[in-house]
């Protein structure tokens, strides 16, 4: 059973992000811990930074590094704090290169842990993005930023509908007491 069973709303830093009910599986077997430890994820949405990496080479301190800088400067979703906690999502080929090559993350990203995700093939990455996730002790789901809504145009918020292709009424509009000024949404991707 998951950690956030239903949609939800937190914060990373001082950015309200509304976390969908709709969940990526990752199997717990899966997961690797390279450095420090992954909070309990049973308490409350944990926010983590994943890099797919087609490659080893993709995990170099430069490539890393290059990347977050161009989330930083083009995805208004993502923010530093979300790199407390990295994964990397790779294929069982990968992994193999990546254990022979020390995994250096940036200093400057003060990490507590990162974690290496495998996954049978390369087929399988193509599921997922890079980006902000929140986690959960089964799996992930994509963070959407909450926007304050300065123009009122909205009396709901309103999210895309998981099952049709229209929008709904935001399912926890009740939490949005706890925001009541927020009202748009934008996903990450």
């Amino acid at each position: 059973m998951s950690a956030i069973p239903t949609a939800t709303l937190t914060r990373v830093g001082a950015i309200p992000y509304y976390i969908p009910s709709r969940l990526t599986s990752i199997p717990p077997d899966s997961r690797e811990c390279i450095f420090g430890h992954m909070p309990d994820s049973n308490d409350e949405p944990v926010p983590i930074t994943l890099f797919v990496l087609e490659s080893a080479m993709d995990a170099s301190p430069r490539n890393l590094r290059s990347t977050v800088d161009s989330w930083l400067q083009a995805d208004d979703v993502f923010n530093k704090d979300f790199l407390q906690h990295v994964s990397f999502l790779v294929s069982a080929n990968t992994k193999l290169y990546l254990d022979t090559l020390a995994i250096s993350v940036p200093e400057e990203w003060k990490n507590q842990s990162v974690h290496a995700v495998v996954m049978d093939s390369n087929n399988d990455l193509v599921s997922f993005r890079g980006g902000p996730y929140f986690a959960s002790n089964v799996g992930i789901r994509q963070a959407w930023r909450l926007f304050d809504d300065t123009n009122e145009a909205f009396q709901f918020p309103v999210v895309p509908d998981e099952h049709r292709e229209h929008t709904c009424v935001l399912p926890c509009s009740s939490m949005m007491r706890t925001l009541p000024h927020l009202a748009l949404l934008i996903t990450c991707s």
